[in-house]
This record gives structure tokens, sequence and C-alpha cells, in this order.
């Protein structure tokens, strides 16, 4: 079969496992469905960090996890430090915060929730004050969504907007409780900012934010503010700082405060370097530099190494860097002017390898970095990869772990090095393959590549389509060497059963395939030979009529 319609076939059957697809429309094929990830990427167990893992897609890296709720989960922590608030479950919490209309929350509450909850006690008395100045506040920090930018949906008069900052400060003052206090002071600077006021806003988180003193979700709910504030002033590297803070402490914040970071230059980036305080700090602005879509993973991997060795973010850079590796050895799809063999490793990849294989090395020796075993069966999957099979074999050898996952892993990595240096497909190999691809999870679509090109290298050609097609797929172009190839392996056999294949193939297609086969006859003009062919098809539709009824018709 020409090579352009079977790379066609292939991308259409091909099954992707282990990635979480990414939401599409109409008949488009986005890049995340067209090349093999033999790594897993979810073995990043920070589920906060995993929509920064690699896709081709716009966007982040879509999973089945959902973010926490770090507001809802500080409002249940509050709750439970008091006896009489412990009651209150997460439903009941979340519909206080999100849903309770501003009127049930007033003193006049007919159904009388908000009385229940109060239950003469201060800290809910105190919450139900805060929770209906938020809701006050809440219409301004809207967002227009027919808007382009950040349109607010509305703002408040100026006397409004004075009132408000009047009672907020008010309340601030009245308060009993730090954590309701920081919330206070996050709805000042919020209201502030978003009016426009951005000095005032410096000055409100500095007054009423800074001195609550609380090492708190909300507190960097407040800070994003003040960094929003800080770029309307046009003090870049100051905002970035900041933004990087919120990154680094709040997951559900934390793709906004990626997307908020503005380092376009060499003095962006050295001004907001120079503001880092701790080694954390700069790991994480490596870290925000490396997720760059054209970034180099493993320069700042070794940046991270040297000044904070035990952060996040170097496993979520490996694993960027990883799954790159497979995207430029196991393509499906070959970019026009970049084309390569598939399991070809570019020259610059292999080139690199020495570096990054010094590297993860390093990271292993390194006394403050755990998950050793993670870091084993990366680097014996690299190897894999870069065709590196004495050092990955040996690496896979030495490997013992109790954690399933990466258990899974190196069962994976330790299959693909097999499958991809045998040299033969026998009896005994397909056998093992067939028991591989009953397991649930198994990368079929790589181990049907790799089996393809072996059947096809052996010259096996009818095995090497049937792995990616079905005998269906020959009506359209009849290719007599594949048609020969099937029907000598059913004369061998009696059957199909020793080809590995996706899909469903049974008795009835060894008419079919001398009918595929008279056709083919038919269309170079051998009217004999095209008979004799469409007469043994007859024969074996007569011999079983059952089998064949639904066999092809001339």
């Amino acid at each position: 079969m020409k090579q352009a319609q079977r790379y066609l076939l292939l991308f259409a059957l091909a099954l992707i496992p282990f990635h979480s697809p990414l939401n599409g429309c109409g008949w488009w094929y986005g890049e995340d469905e067209i090349y093999y990830n033999l790594f897993d990427q979810l073995l990043l167990t920070n589920e906060g960090l995993r929509p920064f893992l690699l896709t081709g897609e716009p966007g982040f890296f879509l999973t089945d996890t959902d973010i926490p709720d770090e507001n809802i989960d500080a409002w249940m922590a509050f709750i439970a430090k008091d006896r009489k608030l412990q009651k209150m479950d997460r439903t009941t919490v979340n519909w206080l915060v999100y849903k309770a209309p501003l009127t049930q929350l007033s003193k006049n509450d007919p159904a009388g929730i908000m009385r229940t909850f109060i239950n003469g006690n201060a800290a809910g008395k105190q919450s139900v004050d805060y929770l209906q100045y938020a809701k006050t506040l809440e219409p301004y920090a809207q967002l227009n969504s027919d808007a382009w930018g950040f349109e607010r949906v509305q703002g408040p008069t100026e006397n409004e907007y004075q009132q408000l900052l009047s009672e907020g400060i008010r309340l601030w003052k009245s308060c009993d409780y730090k954590e309701l206090k920081l919330r206070y002071g996050y709805q000042l600077v919020r209201l502030v900012h978003y009016s426009g006021n951005y000095e005032e806003a410096l000055y409100l988180f500095n007054q009423y934010v800074e001195p609550v003193k609380q090492e708190h979700i909300i507190y960097y709910y407040a800070l994003e503010q003040k960094a929003g504030a800080l770029y309307s002033l046009k003090r870049n590297a100051e905002a970035n700082y900041l933004f990087c803070q919120v990154f680094d402490h709040s997951d559900s914040r934390k793709e906004t405060a990626y997307n908020s970071i503005r380092i376009q230059e060499g003095v962006d980036w050295d001004e907001t370097y120079a503001l880092c305080k701790t080694n954390r700090e700069k790991a994480v602005l490596y870290a925000v530099r490396g997720y760059n879509t054209f970034s180099n993973e493993t320069e700042e991997m070794s940046n991270i190494l040297q000044v904070c060795p035990d952060s996040p973010y170097l496993k979520l850079l490996a694993l960027r860097y990883i799954n790159k590796l497979e995207r430029s050895i196991l393509d499906l799809l070959y970019t026009m002017g970049d084309a390569h063999p598939f399991m070809e490793v570019p020259a610059k990849i292999q080139a690199q390898y020495a570096d990054n294989k010094k590297l993860i090395n390093s990271i292993l020796a390194n006394p403050q970095i755990g998950e050793k075993d993670f870091w084993t069966a990366y680097l014996a999957h690299m190897a894999f990869l870069c065709k590196d099979y004495q050092s990955a074999r040996s690496l896979l050898d030495g490997l013992k772990t109790s954690n399933p996952e990466l258990s899974k892993q190196i069962s994976r990595t330790r299959f693909s090095l097999y499958l991809t240096t045998l040299k033969r497909l026998g009896t005994k190999e397909e056998k093992e393959i067939k028991e591989y691809l009953t397991k649930k999870n198994i990368d079929k679509a790589f181990v049907s590549e790799i089996v393809a090109h072996l059947y096809k290298q052996q010259g096996e050609y009818g095995k090497a389509y049937l792995v990616h097609n079905d005998i269906s797929n020959l009506r359209r172009n009849p290719d007599i060497t594949i048609i020969n190839s099937l029907i000598s392996e059913y004369d061998k056999h009696g059957n199909f059963s020793a080809c590995i294949s996706a899909s469903i193939i049974n008795e009835s297609n060894i008419a079919d395939l001398y009918e595929l086969k008279g056709t083919y006859y038919l269309r170079m003009g051998e009217l004999e030979k095209s008979l004799q062919c469409y007469q043994v098809s007859d024969r074996y539709i007569e011999q079983s009529p059952l089998i064949f009824s639904n066999g092809f018709k001339r």
C-alpha cells in the first residue's frame, strides 16, 4: 500500500493510550492525537501542577482531576476551629459562600437558616457579616463575557465606592478574627484595584492585608490583586515577582498567575530575578520560564537543581521534556521539512543525550531529592528512546518499587524495549505480544506500529497490513502483494489466528481475498486469472454458506 494512504489510515484508526483527551470540536485532529505517550505524565502526583504538563493544544493540559477549591477548604478549616460551627458540612458552606442570595443572609431571614448558622456564636455572626459585605461587592468584580479584555460588568458610583470602602474598613477594625480580617482586606484591595485606583490598592494592601500576618490562601488572593495594580502602574518586575508567589502558593490561581506574568526580554527577567529573596523563589521563576512553549526544560532543570533541589517543579519540567522526546521520536505524522522515520532519533536529540543523561544522574546523586525510583525509571525510559538499549536494560533490571503506578510504567518501558530490540517475530514472540495486548491500559498503538514494521521487514506484508487495517479496506485499492501474502497466511494455518491484528478477522475473509484478487486481475485485463479467482471465492462460499452470507458481491 502506498505510504501516504497507509499513514492516513493509521492516523484515523490508531488508538492512543495513556493521554488525557483535550476538548475539541468538528472533524479536527489536534497535535495530542498523533503521537505515542509511553511515559505516563500523570506520574506527577502534585495535582495542582498537572495543568502545566505538556500539550500541543491551546490552553492547559486537561485531566479528570479537579483542582480543589482552596477558598472552601479555608472556610472549612475556619469553621472546624469553632465547636458550634463544626456541624456545617461542605455542601452547606459552598451554598453559603457562592449561592446564597444576599437577602437570605439578612437578619430577617424567613427560613431561619442564618439564625441556625449564627446560633448565638460570635464567629458565626461575624462570618455572616463578612459574607454580606462580600456579596455586596461581588457585582463589581464580575467580568463582561461579551467584551474583549477585562471589562467589568458594572462599577460603583463614586458615592457607592466611598460608602463601600468606609464600610469595609469599619468591619475590618471591628472584626475579632484574623482570618476574617484578611478576607476584608482582600475585598478592599480588589474593590479599589478594579475601580482603577492602583496606588490606593497598594496602600490598602499594606494597611489591611499585610499587618494581619497570616500564611493563608486568601493572602495570595490579595497578593494577586496587588500584582495586578503594579502592572497597571508599569512596575512590571515587582508584579512578575508577586505573581510568581501566587503561582507557587495557590493551585486554584496558578493558571491565572502564570498567564499574568510578563517576561518578554532579558531586562524583565533580570529585574524580576533580582527581587527573589530565597532559592525557592528563584526555582519558581526558572519553572515559569521553563513552561514557555519554546523553552529548554533541561536547562531550567539544571538551574533548579543548583538552587532548590527539592522543588516540585523539577519533576514537572522533566515530564514535559520526556513528552517532547516522545513527540519527536514516536510521531505518527511527520512534519514537512522535518521528516524522519518512526523511532529514528533526530540528530539534535541524540547530540543532547549525553548531557541530559548526566543531568538525571546528578539528580539521582543529590541527597535532597526523593523518589529515586522515579528518576531511575525516567532515565531508563530516556535511554530507551535514544536507543541506548544497554543502559536502559541495566537500569530496569536494578529497579524495584512498591509504587503500583511506577511499577506499571517500568513494565511498559521494559516491554517497549523488548519489542524494539526484536529482530524477528516468530510464533513465540507473537504469543507474548498477544498476551500483552490483552492487558488493560496497554500501549496498543505503539505495539501495533512496531509489529507492523517487523512484519514488513521480514516480508510478511499481509500481517503488516492487518495490524492497522481491515481486509475490507483493500476494496478501494486491491494490492496484489498484500492479498497474496494474506492468502499464503491462510493456506499455512487454515485461518488468520497468527496475525496480531487490531481488526476482527473471521473465516469469510478468505473468500473476500479471492474476490479482491479476481477484481485486481479484472482491472489488469487478465480475464482468465480473474475468473479462476472468482470461482475459488465461490467454492469457499458454497462450502460454508452461512458464514459467507455477507461476502462481497460481484
